[in-house]
């Protein structure tokens, strides 16, 4: 999973508590910060900068993995006789790591989106000729590429070392000690308190995107509203930049205690990459 997609799906699935308590919990030392940290230009610049960012796949990694793939099912369907099949027949490019508006939403990241896509991730300019249509499959190519398509991963595809759940562990437990900060729950008060001053009242940017997770295809003007509230007031009380620069300092702190352990997590990384450039240099063979 890419950094920035699992960083979301733990963020917004309510890691992020802010009901205050003791700064550094779980036993790490409340890290040192800039008196005004200053935030990162986006969402996911700040995600992928995280010192346990180095352990999760990046978007980079997401992309070599999709384009090994395509050759590999490409070649097998060539090789059952089926020259005109492309993988683009049977499924779409990765998106770049699925955070989106969602995630950006929850840190306030929306800027002038926001008058517009609300908490959605902005819709791309559509092409004047319209999309490509897809080309009908037939069912026995379709059974073919499923086939390929199970061999084909079953190439790239290794059994994650144990380090990764500890991955997922010391991820979730930075949100959580980050959530409990005095400093950030110093800053998330007083952007709660600006979001009620400008009528939009909620609990904290995570809340307050979820609360448009689902909410349907069309963005409402309340959406907007909020979005820029959002925006706004992230900006004025300074949270993002506070939020991420705590919680790199709880991070950093965590790989330092358990760098040995999460190694095997790294090496398997830079050996899917290796693999990947392998099969992409050598076309597919």
């Amino acid at each position: 999973m890419a950094v920035a997609a699992a960083a979301a799906g733990l963020l917004l699935a309510g890691c992020t508590s802010s009901a205050g308590g003791t700064p550094g919990g779980r036993g790490l030392p409340s890290p040192s910060i800039a008196a005004a940290p200053a935030a990162p230009a986006d969402a996911r610049t700040g995600l992928t900068g995280l010192p346990l960012a180095a352990y999760g796949s990046g978007d980079e990694l997401v992309q070599q993995r999709f384009q090994a793939l395509q050759l590999l099912i490409g070649r097998c369907m060539r090789e059952a006789g089926y020259s005109s099949y492309t993988p683009a027949d049977s499924f779409e490019a990765p998106s770049g790591g699925g955070a989106g508006g969602a995630v950006a939403g929850a840190f306030g990241y929306l800027g002038a989106d926001a008058a517009t896509a609300g908490f959605r991730s902005p819709r791309p300019a559509a092409s004047a000729a319209g999309p490509a249509p897809r080309r009908q499959v037939p069912a026995d190519e379709r059974s073919a590429s499923d086939d390929c398509t199970r061999r084909s991963l079953g190439r790239i595809s290794s059994a994650a070392p144990k380090s990764s759940d500890l991955y997922q562990r010391l991820y979730g437990e930075s949100l959580q000690v980050t959530a409990l900060d005095g400093r950030v729950v110093a800053a998330t008060a007083a952007w709660r308190e600006c979001m009620g001053r400008v009528g939009v009242p909620a609990e904290d940017p995570q809340a307050l995107a979820r609360t448009y997770q689902g909410a349907g295809a069309e963005v409402s003007a309340q959406e907007r509203t909020a979005a820029e509230a959002d925006a706004r007031c992230t900006a004025e009380t300074g949270l993002a930049g506070t939020w991420f620069a705590v919680l790199a300092g709880y991070q950093r702190e965590q790989v330092e205690r358990h760098a040995d352990e999460l190694e095997p997590l790294r090496q398997s990384l830079a050996e899917q990459a290796r693999q990947y450039a392998r099969i992409l240099a050598n076309g597919g063979s």
